[in-house]
């Protein structure tokens, strides 16, 4: 893979799946008040991610950071926006490209505290910006901007106490107005592949070509990954559950093909599939030339002692499979 990313999702910020400290969530976890990253453990695995052949860290800041802006939003044990420059520096130095990370979804928006409750409101819009101009000010403006939009749907906040989700030309406007956000600092949106799956007539229409899309798909990428679509509880859903599904599997091929620059992310939090299947379908499947590169996302948890092993697990597969199938 020369010439192109080989990133990973490291938490600095974890809130983005529940909005009770009491509920566990579908992960395992519960919305923390306090910030779980480790600074130590932090440190060993960026560095053994350079070992290991790394070139980029995506850095989901969320409610991790002490922003100038907007300091209501960082939880207890937040970094200073100083201790974070000096962090991006120390990470530049060693080899890793920082890319920020904001999820605006209303699926993982918990991180924004009231102003989860405010969505397409005009305070929630001047939020949006500040957050997201001052993210690029203290990441000294980098060439890319991760702001998933994934999974904004009722069945990932089927557990949480205040559910709300956009559809129409609201969501459009929405969507638009966040990658304004970032092309007017001169930075390049990347967005997760989910509005493209649910909804492909309208993201043609609305999502120009200058937005990376993100596949991703942790179930098995196999010739057979259609034959092997997992099941909803509830008959009814299967059918749409499915397209989406299957337009997901699709997108890895079909995006570049319609002009669109794709950084897909592998994980193995789905043990009897692994990161090697998805691995080796992208390097079939994906122009070189439409490829930015690729990103792991272990999705085991925060970034402490009790996860470190895990993670690291997770960037040695990675490289393991891209070794194995990039000629």
């Amino acid at each position: 893979m020369k010439d192109k990313l080989v990133a990973f999702m490291l938490y600095l910020g974890e809130n983005q799946w529940d909005d009770s400290p009491i509920r566990i969530n579908a992960r395992g976890s519960r919305y923390q008040p306090k910030l779980t990253t480790d600074r130590k453990v932090w440190r060993e695995i960026t560095d053994f991610a350079v070992e290991q052949g790394f070139n980029a860290i995506q850095i989901p800041t969320v409610d991790g950071v002490k922003y100038k802006s907007h300091p209501e939003i960082a939880i207890d044990g937040a970094w200073e926006v100083e201790e974070l420059r000096e962090e991006l520096c120390r990470l530049r130095e060693i080899g890793l490209t920082p890319i920020p990370e904001l999820n605006f979804s209303t699926g993982h928006d918990i991180w924004l505290g009231e102003y989860s409750r405010m969505v397409s409101t005009p305070i929630y819009y001047e939020v949006v910006r500040d957050l997201i101009h001052e993210n690029i000010e203290i990441f000294d403006t980098p060439e890319f901007f991760m702001m998933d939009q994934d999974e904004e749907t009722h069945i990932v906040q089927r557990r949480m106490d205040f559910v709300c989700f956009r559809q129409n030309d609201l969501l459009w406007h929405d969507i638009e107005f966040m990658h304004n956000c970032m092309r007017e600092k001169g930075v390049r949106p990347i967005m997760a592949v989910d509005l493209f799956a649910n909804h492909k007539e309208d993201f043609l229409k609305h999502v120009k070509k200058d937005v990376v899309i993100m596949p991703w798909y942790y179930l098995t990428l196999q010739e057979d990954a259609k034959e092997k679509l997992p099941k909803l509880n509830d008959p009814a859903d299967w059918e749409n559950y499915n397209k989406f599904l299957i337009s997901k599997i699709e997108s890895y091929s079909e995006l570049p093909k319609l002009g669109y620059d794709v950084f897909p992310m592998v994980s193995d939090c789905y043990k009897d599939f692994g990161i090697d299947h998805s691995i080796k379908h992208i390097a079939n499947d994906v122009p070189e030339d439409k490829l930015l590169g690729v990103t792991v996302a272990p999705w085991f948890g925060c970034t402490t002692e009790e996860h470190k092993y895990a993670i690291m697990d997770s960037l040695v597969s990675t490289q393991e499979a891209i070794n194995k199938h990039w000629k």
